[in-house]
């Protein structure tokens, strides 16, 4: 099934938009790691619930959650590997070059180039939701991870983020759902300068596209400042 959307994506453009082709391949990742997470909290509570006092052994071994751990960890790299080449092929379906995303130039001649930039633009709008894809990818590994994999992991999710919202400022709806997920990073992190930092990128953000910055800046200050006094 993935690789049917994945031809989908790749091939026919119109009816991958009108059925939402990209977001039905997401929810094939995005279901099985529901999955894991299910399979994880009930382990962890099974562990958890264990009386050794009276005898009762917990139907969960420590190292069951390690295996599911494991598993998870093994699938979501698996599913980071299908998205990067997702991007290399849609790159090279639209003439991305690799340097693309960050050569202002290239983006210049392509807003000279009407019939180009409007081919541009379809594999542009692609590669900003995988890379959205790839960041929610890294926060669940960063959520799941253990010792100094989290961090590295969430660092990770971050950079993916602030290369979907600078290779596509203006757009749109897809931007809630890169500063919905970022913020979730930020409060993890309990980081009051990287809070900062994402304050001040929201109001570089906001001069390309003002929709966007009111509902994220609200959800910023209720979840990033008032939740460290609930």
């Amino acid at each position: 099934m993935r690789e049917n959307y994945e031809a989908i994506i790749l091939e026919d453009h119109a009816f991958s938009e009108q059925h939402n082709i990209e977001y039905a391949l997401w929810q094939l990742h995005y279901k099985r790691i529901e999955e894991f997470r299910a399979y994880f909290s009930a382990a962890s509570l099974s562990s958890t619930s264990a009386n050794p006092s009276q005898g009762v052994k917990g139907p969960a071994r420590p190292d069951r959650i390690t295996k599911i751990r494991l598993q998870f960890k093994t699938f979501l790299s698996e599913a980071t590997g299908f998205y990067h080449d997702l991007i290399t092929k849609i790159r090279a379906k639209y003439g991305l070059p690799l340097g693309y995303f960050e050569d202002s130039e290239n983006r210049i001649v392509m807003e000279k180039d009407g019939k180009k930039s409007a081919e541009m633009k379809k594999g542009l709008v692609a590669c900003h939701r995988c890379l959205i894809y790839l960041g929610d990818l890294a926060r669940y590994k960063g959520m799941y991870g253990e010792g100094d994999s989290k961090n590295r992991e969430y660092t990770a999710a971050s950079s993916y983020y602030l290369q979907a919202a600078s290779l596509w400022p203006s757009s749109g709806n897809p931007h809630h759902q890169v500063f919905g997920s970022h913020a979730s990073i930020v409060i993890f992190n309990g980081c009051m300068l990287y809070r900062f930092f994402y304050l001040c990128f929201m109001v570089f953000i906001f001069h390309f596209n003002e929709s966007v910055f009111p509902a994220c800046f609200v959800g910023f200050i209720l979840w990033g400042y008032v939740g460290d006094y609930l």
